[in-house]
């Protein structure tokens, strides 16, 4: 009984530690939605929504700060950079997503800054949505100029999505399989990066070429997978030979005892 009071005491003991520290860790999501004001709301709203948040990639990641202290969550020594300007967008970002901004400034629209579309414009500011051909549609394009361009882009990548998708979805049978996928998943997403990067350069003859290439690095990954979806169709192939075997071998026997029965 007194263990049991003991193990009781700990859990709430612990259990208070980590609420208070749940809390410290979120200083400026707890800060903004504390103001009401919806200015300051919205971005945490939108933030919770995002793929940033799914990958745990939270407020003092990009705009720097102590998120555990109040005191000194948006203090300069402490890192704060607070709100980039319109024209620091690109570096802003650019901070993690390096093979991205290098794309971008090449490209016509990174040639427009300050004036013309960045990062924002596309991917917002807060809701940021998982990378995928989808983005690029007639309803955001449009906004800046005609989609005529922009469709032959998505048309040029549109068959490099599907094929990253399926590979991807295999890789995660294999793994569900019991097949170490780590190395496959490493070598997708390599792929998968410089393929999306091709994204920001907005030249359909350069998406083209370098499309190519990036199906030679498929071909790759392709053959490791077939590699092992060999290996699991063979297993599959002996495991059922193995349970028809087992089930005769039950129906067989079932049959001599209940002769045996009937000779005694």
């Amino acid at each position: 009984m007194k263990k049991v009071k003991f193990l009781i005491i700990l859990f709430f003991i612990f259990g208070f530690y980590d609420i208070l520290n749940a809390k410290k860790e979120n200083v400026c999501i707890e800060c903004h939605l504390e103001t009401g004001e919806e200015s300051l709301m919205k971005p945490v709203e939108e933030w919770r929504k995002s793929v940033h948040s799914e990958n745990g990639i939270s407020c003092h990641h990009c705009h720097g700060g102590d998120p555990n202290d109040e005191d000194i969550a948006m203090a300069p020594e402490a890192g704060f950079i607070g709100v980039p300007e319109y024209e620091e967008i690109p570096e802003f970002c650019g901070k993690c997503h390096i093979g991205v901004k290098e794309n971008y400034l090449k490209s016509a629209h990174g040639k427009t800054l300050p004036d013309g579309p960045n990062c924002v414009t596309c991917h917002t500011a807060h809701n940021q949505k998982k990378a995928g051909v989808y983005l690029i549609n007639k309803e955001l394009c449009s906004q800046c100029h005609s989609y005529e361009r922009a469709e032959k882009i998505k048309f040029a990548l549109l068959s490099t999505e599907k094929t990253i998708s399926s590979l991807s979805k295999r890789i995660d049978n294999l793994w569900t399989n019991g097949f170490d996928a780590e190395q496959m998943r490493k070598m997708l997403f390599a792929t998968k990066n410089s393929f999306r990067r091709l994204t920001h350069i907005v030249e359909v003859d350069y998406i083209l070429q370098r499309t190519g290439d990036i199906y030679s690095e498929l071909g790759k990954v392709e053959n490791e997978v077939k590699e092992k979806e060999e290996i699991l169709k063979n297993r599959n192939i002996v495991g059922a030979f193995i349970v028809i075997f087992l089930l005769i071998s039950a129906l067989l026997f079932d049959k001599l005892r209940k002769e045996l029965i009937k000779k005694t």
